[in-house]
């Protein structure tokens, strides 16, 4: 039976009307048209559904088999854009809002879809730890799905907040979400038992879950008291008759602590116990009560699932870890990570001064910089004749076509061959993506257009390989994702290319945020990119990332995005010597063939020279005692700093901006005197600075403010520091507190 008309309240959603789409589905009063194989790729509920052949009064709407669900419209519209739109429900660390979290939850655990159950999931398990450390950490994360609410709707999603947990069996949250609702008694008690009306709809929760939060309240009140008894006791060492007057002070700042304080006595700045103006405890009683405090904290935090009814941390994560995994506590673990120290490097290696031959020469050679650029040109025409610019594809006889397995959709309505692969894919999918191929599929086909198993056959020139990427990217939503997500080098080069080419300005943009994070273009960053900087290149050997490391130079220079060049440049200087060969003549990979241009080949060897001249006058600069000098001018620390320099690798010493190159704070390692210490740390700090500006002129790009700019208008705002890419919504700076953050 063919409806072609249904009641006037009933209407198409926009951007979710597919023209090409071989399924309706209808919630509420809203109609979707969307691909059969898109849906039953996610969910294998749906795959089983849509498999059995139409019932003979199977309804149909325009032209396509009609299902009515039974599940809320809005959430029902939140699962499919988050199935067929790349963008709109991304892992964390992207923004979103809970009620998108919670419609897109409830269909994908009713409907078995697994890759964005766990991908709802990592939202809440980010807001809601499960270690006390986690919690410590989390301020700069913690309320991104329930910014931006009123007051009603904060309270309405907050209850059912804790009906989505019992449902989607997600009990890890509970514990902190009852702490948090905690703090609307006596307030708000009376729609915690009534519950709340909104946008026609009734929130609440169950008389049990009421009794288990009004239990609790009281439970945090008697351990408030608890923690007061323990900061009144004074240590037997006590030197100040008790401190009675900081004590007193402890009291009155309990006095004023407002309720949602009270309710937490695990907050890790409840008191500021450090601050010596403030609470003028002798030292032994400023001890014991920071130890009282953090033991009455862990055990607090250990009592608190037991508080409700719940079972043990431990069991709860295990129960996070089947459901989301172990990367769970990856964001916090980011940001503590975010100061920790680099790898060491062997200080007590042996120094082998290397052989004259000609590539040392090169690199090593002390000249003034033209005359560097004279003998690199002179060199480089004697040993090789091969200019070539681009990677060329010396694949031999290529296969016979084959069909990509996941990439054959039963339904796709067009076929694209790149090479000997063969994929069959939906129209409308690539033309929402892609403005060329939607301009190329606009136009009628003409007589002589070739037919492939009942689908327009479309050739395309481009590596294989980088198309299907390109196509996984497009038609899996889990398969390219943005950083902090994993991915290799390989797959980011094959899609940038293609989305590039083809105008694809959604996985252009998420390629060149991957690239980006590992070559920075502020001084700051790239001090604090060790987490994450070799993540593209990580999985490869020396070999594979040799080849990889050149061909990027070409992809850069090929998609404009010359903001990597600098610190890519400064990385392949490193190579010199040892692989200087590879730069000159290329690498054998894969069948193909990966080389630099001849001028991109000078930039990178003069600018290894450039380096060693940054080092040899930051050595200078430190080198010089302090006019002050207590010390006879430090001689014995300067002369051990000198034989760490001898010492270093090439690696190291062809980057004169390396953060943690001398260890100048370790006085046992470098016994300066104070002010010499303090001159050489600062003369080190400035010359970094200096030469990190200098960085892009020396490989003959434009400068640093330009490079940035480009970069913007590439990929946006959230480029830069790791705090915004973290948290869109938080920007923390050095002077952001904990207050201001307002947790």
């Amino acid at each position: 039976m063919d409806i072609d008309s249904h009641p006037d309240t009933s209407y198409k959603v926009s951007g979710l009307w597919l023209e090409d789409g071989s399924l309706v589905i209808k919630a509420g009063n809203r109609l979707f048209k969307i691909h059969r194989s898109t849906l039953a790729t996610q969910s294998p509920v749906f795959a089983d559904m849509i498999s059995f052949p139409p019932s003979q009064d199977q309804e149909f709407l325009d032209g396509c088999p009609l299902v009515e669900l039974p599940d809320d419209p809005e959430a029902v519209e939140f699962f499919l854009r988050a199935v067929t739109l790349p963008d709109f429900f991304l892992p964390p660390p992207a923004a979103t809002h809970y009620h998108v979290v919670a419609g897109v939850l409830r269909m994908a655990h009713k409907y078995e879809c697994s890759a964005f159950r766990h991908r709802a999931l990592q939202h809440l398990s980010i807001r809601f730890s499960t270690t006390l450390v986690d919690y410590t950490h989390r301020n700069y994360i913690s309320k991104p799905i329930f910014r931006g609410y009123g007051d009603s709707e904060k309270i309405a999603y907050n209850l059912d907040f804790i009906s989505l947990l019992y449902e989607t069996e997600a009990l890890w949250c509970l514990p902190l979400q009852y702490q948090g609702i905690l703090s609307w008694i006596p307030r708000s008690l009376m729609s915690i038992i009534n519950g709340i009306d909104f946008k026609s709809r009734h929130y609440g929760i169950t008389s049990d879950q009421q009794v288990a939060l009004i239990a609790g309240k009281e439970n945090f009140r008697q351990q408030v008291i608890t923690s007061m008894n323990a900061f009144s006791s004074a240590a037997p060492e006590c030197t100040q008759n008790g401190c009675q007057q900081p004590r007193r002070k402890l009291l009155a700042a309990f006095i004023k602590l407002n309720p949602s304080k009270l309710s937490n006595p695990w907050l890790k700045c409840w008191f500021d116990l450090e601050n010596p103006t403030v609470y003028t405890f002798c030292q032994p009683c400023r001890d014991k009560a920071k130890q009282d405090y953090q033991n009455l904290r862990q055990t607090a935090w250990d009592r608190l699932p037991q508080a409700f009814g719940l079972p043990s941390w431990d069991e709860l994560n295990e129960m996070k870890k089947k459901a989301v995994g172990h990367g769970i506590g990856f964001w916090n673990k980011l940001f503590v990570s975010h100061s920790r120290t680099s790898s060491a490097f062997d200080w007590k290696a042996p120094f082998r001064p290397r052989a004259l031959t000609p590539d040392v020469i090169c690199s090593y050679l002390i000249l003034p910089l033209a005359n560097v650029h004279f003998c690199v040109k002179k060199f480089l025409k004697n040993v090789r004749s091969d200019h070539t610019t681009h990677i060329m594809d010396i694949d031999s006889q290529p296969d016979s076509p084959h069909q990509v397995p996941d990439l054959w959709l039963e339904d796709g309505n067009l076929v694209i061959k790149a090479g000997n692969r063969i994929f069959r894919v939906h129209r409308s999918t690539l033309a929402a993506q892609s403005s060329v191929f939607a301009d190329m599929l606009s136009f009628p086909p003409s007589p002589n257009q070739e037919i492939f198993d009942g689908c327009p056959l479309v050739e395309v020139p481009d590596d294989p390989a980088s198309i299907e990427f390109f196509l996984r990217a497009v038609t899996q939503p889990d398969f390219f994702l943005p950083p902090p997500a994993e991915a290799h080098y390989h797959v980011i080069a094959g899609i940038l290319r293609i989305s590039h080419k083809y105008d694809c300005s959604i996985f252009r943009s998420r390629a060149l945020r991957h690239l980006s994070i590992r070559c920075s273009t502020t001084l700051n960053d790239y001090t604090h990119r060790d987490y994450i900087s070799n993540s593209i290149f990580g999985s490869y050997n020396s070999f594979e990332e040799r080849a990889y490391g050149l061909d990027f130079v070409s992809l850069i220079y090929e998609v404009g995005a010359l903001w990597c060049l600098p610190v890519h440049y400064r990385t392949l200087t490193t190579w010199i010597p040892e692989s200087l060969a590879a730069i000159l003549d290329g690498i054998e990979f894969q069948s193909r063939h990966y080389k630099i241009t001849s001028d991109q080949q000078i930039t990178m060897i003069s600018g290894k020279e450039f380096l060693r001249r940054e080092l040899t006058a930051l050595m200078k600069t430190i080198h010089s005692p302090s006019p002050d000098c207590a010390q006879n001018g430090c001689q014995r620390a300067h002369k051990v700093l000198l034989a760490t320099f001898i010492r270093l690798s090439p690696s190291i010493a062809s980057n004169p901006w390396f953060s943690r190159w001398f260890d100048l704070e370790n006085s046992t390692v470098y016994p300066f005197c104070m002010l010499c210490r303090e001159k050489a740390k600062q003369d080190f700090q400035n010359l970094r600075q200096e030469s990190w500006n200098r960085l892009p002129q020396v490989f003959g790009l434009p400068s640093w403010d330009e490079l940035n700019q480009m970069k913007k208008n590439a990929i946006g705002h959230g480029t830069g520091s790791i705090y915004i890419q973290i948290h869109p919504l938080i920007v923390v700076s050095q002077s952001t507190s904990i207050q201001d953050l307002n947790v």
